[in-house]
């Protein structure tokens, strides 16, 4: 059997992501693969019942598994396009399959010590359990219902609801891509929403002061902060205030809250959204296992891509 040098790092995900190429800057080529659902077909070589055995940047054949251990860190499975125009069940849905398929099996070597371990990061995602999580720590955190009656929701949120997509956020049509924002809505116009069709979620409409974004890596912590006033309830809809956020000093409860949620969801990397209301009280609203930093300011920026590489970088 031919003897190749071991994979010191696995990152799934795509050189053409920005966050990925700047983790990888901080890196070294040799012993690190790069690799999604997509590269599959370029970055596999071979994958049997002991060892998988892939392409690190530098273009050599590296090993992962035993007697080796390693250290990876998912940033997301494909690029956003890369099922686009595939029917079901169709030759190229079958190709599709059969690439997650191979990559599913890296995803769950025992001998990879993942930053997130691929099924806490699906689970995480889900806002229902994220919501139960947060009232289950005690954690400021917006009612959140999927279905139910006007009557109910009204009992339970008030009048208004934010409405926002439980699955994914976007989706393509007539070959453009779009985004599902959340929005505030009487909560008598949910009916035609069709809410019974469990797609969306209702949680209890909070008046912001300011945007949080706290980001956690293992045990570290980093915060920024958005000024709400003049924007739309889902601030990603204004353009401007993907590069308006700010530094903003964390109080050690924020840091404990957002620490706390993070552990008990099982995830080692969290984007986290929270909302500052005009009392000076932060309140959590999501979480997201993946999300981006980079439009963060640049010194926050730097410090969370350089963490997440040393991350990497350690002995696992």
């Amino acid at each position: 059997m031919t003897a190749f040098a071991p994979c010191e790092r696995v990152i799934v995900g795509s050189l053409g992501d920005r966050h990925v190429d700047q983790v990888v800057r901080h890196l070294p080529a040799r012993s690190t693969v790069v690799i999604d659902a997509g590269s599959i077909p370029d970055v596999l070589i071979y994958i049997d019942d002991e060892h998988t055995v892939a392409k690190d940047l530098t273009g050599s054949a590296v090993s992962i598994g035993p007697p080796n251990r390693t250290r990876g860190w998912i940033r997301r499975l494909a690029e956003p396009s890369w099922d686009n125009g595939a029917v079901i069940g169709s030759r190229r849905a079958a190709e599709l399959a059969t690439q997650l398929a191979s990559l599913s099996i890296i995803l769950r070597d025992p001998m990879i010590e993942w930053l997130t371990p691929i099924d806490t990061q699906l689970s995480s995602e889900n806002k229902m359990l994220q919501a139960r999580d947060a009232r289950a720590l005690q954690i400021p955190s917006p009612e959140a219902i999927i279905g139910g009656s006007p009557e109910y929701i009204r009992s339970r949120i008030g009048e208004q609801a934010v409405v926002k997509p439980l699955g994914p956020g976007n989706y393509e049509h007539a070959g453009e891509q779009h985004i599902v924002y959340a929005q505030a809505v009487p909560v008598e116009s949910l009916t035609a929403l069709d809410t019974l069709n469990p797609t969306f979620l209702s949680q209890r409409l909070i008046r912001a002061d300011r945007h949080l974004r706290i980001v956690t890596v293992a045990d570290r912590t980093w915060g920024a902060a958005l000024l709400a006033s003049g924007l739309p309830l889902d601030w990603r809809m204004n353009a401007a205030a993907h590069s308006s956020f700010a530094p903003h000093d964390l109080t050690i409860g924020e840091i404990n809250s957002a620490q706390r949620i993070a552990q008990k969801m099982g995830v080692r990397y969290s984007a986290q959204d929270w909302i500052q209301t005009n009392d000076g009280k932060a309140a959590f609203i999501d979480l997201n296992p993946g999300g981006q930093w980079l439009f963060l300011p640049r010194t926050i920026a730097g410090q969370i891509t350089a963490e997440l590489a040393k991350w990497l970088g350690s002995s696992a």
